[in-house]
Parts: structure tokens; sequence; C-alpha cells
């Protein structure tokens, strides 16, 4: 319960910049968990019969799903690597991003709603990663987010 309250006087003391970056870093990582069957199946059905795959990539996506949520819960304490290393997995995913940009057009000529919603789960990352490079949110990250006072200390939470 004590982390909880510490996540949100962390919260009410991040900068708008943060916060919104931490919201959509989250909610697109929900969104991608809702869609992860049905792109598994697609996957599958472009390959043909490799149902061994199946747990790899499952597996393989829970684990980046609960990095990024990890993540975010980091940032928001303020956490500057934390930062850095989402930097790391957004600029590694530029190939990701370009072929879910280029696959698009097929998907809308399918269905309206399921190119719309590839391409926005798609570009989440790199919008939250615009507001995370902003200067208001570098110089909080810098700061090391809130300073940190006796309570923090007096909570079991330390640098």
């Amino acid at each position: 319960m004590r982390m909880l309250n510490i996540f949100r006087q962390k919260l009410k003391a991040a900068p708008r910049n943060v916060v919104f970056a931490a919201v959509l870093i989250a909610v697109g990582t929900i969104h991608a968990s809702i869609l992860l069957p049905a792109a598994v199946r697609a996957d599958l059905d472009g390959i043909g019969s490799c149902e061994e795959y199946v747990p790899f990539i499952v597996g393989a996506a829970l684990f980046m799903y609960s990095l990024k949520l990890g993540l975010v819960w980091l940032m928001i304490l303020g956490r500057n690597w934390a930062r850095i290393v989402f930097i790391v997995i957004c600029v590694l995913g530029i190939p990701g991003f370009i072929r879910a940009a280029a696959g698009a057009g097929e998907m809308f000529s399918r269905s309206f709603g399921e190119g719309l919603s590839i391409v926005l789960l798609a570009s989440t990352d790199y919008i939250a990663l615009f507001y995370l490079l902003t200067r208001a949110s570098g110089e909080w990250f810098r700061k090391g987010g809130m300073k940190r006072n006796a309570s923090d200390t007096a909570s079991g939470y330390e640098e």
C-alpha cells in the first residue's frame, strides 16, 4: 500500500508530458495485449502450420508487455534510466514500425477499424517518445523526479 501511495505522489509531481507519455505507453501496451491472439493467428496463417511457435510468440510478447509496463512504473517514479531503456526499445523497434505502417494499407482495405487500430498501436510508443524527449520531461528526469524527502526514505523507498 505504501508503494501505491508513493506512486500517487510521484504521479502528482510529474510533469504533464511524462504522465501523458506513461498513459500512452500503458494504453498501447494493454491494447496490444488484447490484440495478441488475433496477431498470432494472422502470423500463423501467413506461415502455414507452425503451432509450435505459438508459445514462443506469446511468451516474447508477454515479456515485452511486462517490461514496458514496468518501465512506465519506473518512469513515473522518476527513474531516468527507465526513460533511456524505453528510448532504446523504440529505436530498435523502428523497423517493426515501418513494417506496420507499410502493412496498414492492406489492413485498411480489409477493415477500416483493423487498419486504424494497427496505425494507432504502432504510433503510440513514438508519440510517447516525443513527450519523453521534451525539455520539461528531460529536466524532471535529470532532477531525479520529485526531490527525495524523508517520507520516501521512511517508507523504504531509496535511490
